[in-house]
């Protein structure tokens, strides 16, 4: 997000990110917990 004053420019991060993302990456990683050695070993 951006905004500004009348000099400068700002821009703040959105800290809680992308909510779909975040539940797809969780979603892969527990899978993978349960069924990859690999990841178990991590």
């Amino acid at each position: 997000m951006e905004y500004s004053s009348a000099r400068q420019q700002y821009r703040l991060l959105n800290r809680g990110g992308d909510r779909q993302a975040n539940a797809a990456l969780y979603r892969i990683v527990q899978t993978r917990l349960r069924y990859d050695p690999r990841t178990q070993d991590y």
